[in-house]
């Protein structure tokens, strides 16, 4: 591998162009480190990401809030995560959009 890299001058600063390289046009010649490559170019480089979505997780599933089914606790971890910050989202649009999805008692007129 080594000789062939350096014989055809393949870039040796980035390591997801070269193996994009070696997979494209040597995948045969190296099958077993290309499944290597590919297990390595996906794993992350820092657990960083894992942490803050437990701790985000952590705050949502507090010990009020124990009773949250998997499918909302996600959810809600998704929002917190990758939705827009708090001062710049429109509350007004959302209640509107809550509002006119069934008639809400709190919404009615009482006499």
């Amino acid at each position: 591998m080594k000789q062939l890299v350096l014989l055809q001058q393949y870039p040796r600063d980035s390591f997801p162009k070269l193996w994009s390289i070696i997979h494209r046009y040597h995948r045969d010649n190296f099958p077993n480190l290309i499944k290597l490559a590919a297990i390595a170019l996906t794993l992350p480089v820092h657990s960083a990401d894992c942490e803050r979505g437990f701790s985000v997780q952590n705050n949502i599933k507090t010990y009020d809030r124990n009773r949250l089914h998997a499918e909302r606790l996600d959810t809600l971890t998704t929002i917190m995560v990758e939705g827009p910050e708090m001062s710049n989202f429109d509350f007004t649009r959302v209640l509107t959009h809550w509002k006119d999805q069934k008639s809400r008692i709190i919404f009615t007129k009482q006499d």
